[in-house]
């Protein structure tokens, strides 16, 4: 280090750096890439998007690459000759870091995902499981920073102007939400009450349960661009009804919406010029039908014209008796843009096939997995129980929830048994009963496998340890007691960083159920207290816990920083050669050096 002479000197311990390196070893070129030979939105790393793409994206207003800096209060630091890049942010003195290559990489995960060993296990079995949550539903946020100008107009049925938008809960009901946006998709859910399905099929109110809200042929027609809604206003104050605007429009601006697909809710499908005339639920005596379950907006782009193709997809509810029916539905609504390039009928296909990441897993995607009867099908759902609104356990696998990556979940339900006590095999009959709800009703759907990165070829998928309960010991009836019936599972998935420490990608490294929920249950009467085995309700549960393994990059201190302490040739000459002629011993004079530096 070269010399300094300060009266004060500052001590940098630096600990951990990162710097933005091209290096050969970097994974994660671009992550937001997930569809595959289209465009994806606001990506602007993504080959597949033109350039007019870009420019809608905003993308010349980003900035590339990732520099962390390490800062202090400016008022710490006198003096500095450090070769490091020096910036002052107000009352922030920041160095640009730039030191050990090694620094700025994850070090090799603590398992390969082949061989596991115990300590790696007790690890994962030691993480601290999720505290119990009810499920709610959230406001959807924009991810970008639009303004009023980049909003999705359409026309309404009474030849209104209007924002699209969709319901979102508020309080106990489903109203119109916070706008869409173009070029942003948007999700929402509501849940709806038995007395506003019974409202809604006896004609009280129109609500989005009622496919008239979303969809009103011929009037339904979306602006093609935000800047297009100019072009219909400007013959406004000319026209004879100023309110008119679709006869001021014209239609080179204008993109008409029409139903795609139509389907129940088991997923019969309904020819959608049939599904264009069910505006209204119908009801029989105290049978309602055609009441809306889910509506998605499908609405192709091209980044220069705008929506060039708009389309709805409806699913109703099946059958719902009003007067017997105390369950609150749930609803969904969705907008999706897909790139022109694509088209709207094979949308779901392709959206099947759409990346978790690339390579690494992105926070709230679903995991890859696979199943017994389509091993390498990425369309495959990993899922756990979803209670029904009663507290019940379903043994309907459209109605679990998906797995999302880095999401931890508690969700319970309550299962009540049907089988005939009296049986020898009825604390089986009960146990297989509970491993569907755990696990899935189809066995050949249930996810066995599990894709390391979210792009990782079949191949290379891992299996998934411990999911097939037949492994598990059976359950007996020991005196009239089920001992150790499982009620629950939890699912741990041990997931590392790798890769540079700007641009971490996330790889699972294992996936395994932890059948550690048992109980014994009494299924005969002794003693004076005899419960009603009719009346046995079994809470079952299923826990998801992730688990950051990451093995950060090694870091060494730097030595104390030393300064220079010399004494100039003629520090003694003052003393050795007074006026005075005084002759100090070479003792003193090495007694006095020692006083000064010591």
């Amino acid at each position: 280090m070269s010399s300094i002479n300060l009266t004060f000197f500052l001590l940098l311990c630096i600990i951990n750096t990162i710097f933005t390196q091209n290096n050969p070893n970097d994974i994660g070129k671009c992550n937001c890439d997930l569809n595959v030979g289209h465009c994806d939105l606001n990506c602007c790393c993504d080959n597949d998007c033109l350039q007019t793409d870009l420019d809608i994206f905003k993308c010349s207003e980003q900035t590339s690459g990732t520099t962390r800096q390490w800062c202090i209060p400016n008022n710490a630091l006198f003096l500095s000759n450090t070769p490091y890049i020096i910036t002052t942010f107000g009352d922030l003195v920041c160095v640009d870091l730039n030191n050990t290559l090694s620094l700025n990489y994850y070090l090799s995960p603590l398992t390969d995902s082949i061989e596991i060993s115990d300590s790696f296990i007790s690890l994962i079995s030691n993480a601290i499981a999720p505290q119990n949550v009810k499920h709610s539903f959230d406001i959807p946020i924009s991810d970008y920073p639009f303004n009023k100008t980049n909003y999705v107009y359409s026309i309404s049925s009474t030849n209104d102007i209007s924002v699209l938008s969709i319901p979102i809960q508020v309080g106990l009901t489903c109203k119109s939400g916070v706008p869409v946006y173009h070029y942003q998709d948007k999700t929402s859910n509501c849940l709806v009450s038995p007395l506003s399905l019974k409202d809604e099929c006896s004609g009280t109110k129109t609500s989005p349960l009622s496919l008239k809200y979303f969809f009103n042929q011929p009037t339904n027609k979306f602006i093609k661009k935000p800047n297009s809604l100019q072009n219909c206003l400007q013959n406004i104050q000319s026209a004879t009804d100023p309110f008119n605007y679709y006869s001021r429009c014209s239609e080179d601006y204008l993109t008409q919406l029409s139903i795609v697909s139509c389907a129940d809710e088991t997923g019969l499908a309904i020819d959608p010029s049939e599904c264009a005339t069910k505006l209204e639920p119908s009801l029989n005596a105290e049978t309602c039908t055609f009441l809306v379950k889910s509506i998605s907006y499908l609405l192709r782009f091209n980044s220069a014209t705008g929506i060039v193709q708009a389309g709805l997809d409806v699913v109703f509810f099946n059958q719902i008796n009003i007067d017997t029916n105390s369950e609150f539905k749930e609803q969904t609504f969705k907008v999706y843009f897909i790139p022109e390039s694509l088209q709207i009928s094979d949308f779901n296909s392709a959206n099947n096939q759409k990346l978790s990441g690339n390579p690494g897993y992105l926070r709230g995607k679903p995991i890859v997995v696979g199943s017994t009867s389509s091993p390498s099908d990425r369309s495959n759902r990993f899922t756990y129980l979803m209670p029904n609104s009663q507290g019940l356990c379903q043994n309907d696998d459209n109605s679990r929830s998906i797995i999302k990556f880095r999401e931890n979940v508690v969700s319970e339900c309550f299962y009540k048994p049907t089988f005939d006590p009296n049986s020898n095999d009825y604390c089986k009959f009960v146990q297989n009963a509970i491993d569907k709800i755990v696990l899935g009703t189809l066995i050949d759907k249930r996810a066995t496998r599990f894709a390391p990165f979210a792009n990782s070829d079949p191949s290379n998928w891992i299996p998934i340890l411990n999911s097939d309960s037949s492994s598990q010991p059976d359950v007996t009836n020991i005196n009239g007691v089920c001992k150790s019936l499982r009620v629950g599972a939890t699912i741990q998935i041990a997931f590392a960083l790798v890769g540079n420490v700007a641009n971490p990608q996330a790889e699972i490294q294992y996936i395994s159920y932890d059948w550690d929920e048992k109980t014994d249950i009494k299924i005969t009467c002794s003693g004076q207290i005899c419960a009603n085995i009719n009346n046995l309700m079994i809470k079952v549960s299923t826990r998801v816990i992730f688990v950051d393994v990451s093995q950060p990059p090694l870091y060494a201190e730097s030595m104390m920083a030393r300064p220079q302490t010399n004494l100039p040739g003629d520090f003694f000459y003052p003393i050795i050669n007074s006026s005075k002629k005084v002759i100090f011993s070479r003792h003193l004079i090495f007694f006095f050096v020692y006083l000064f530096l010591f």
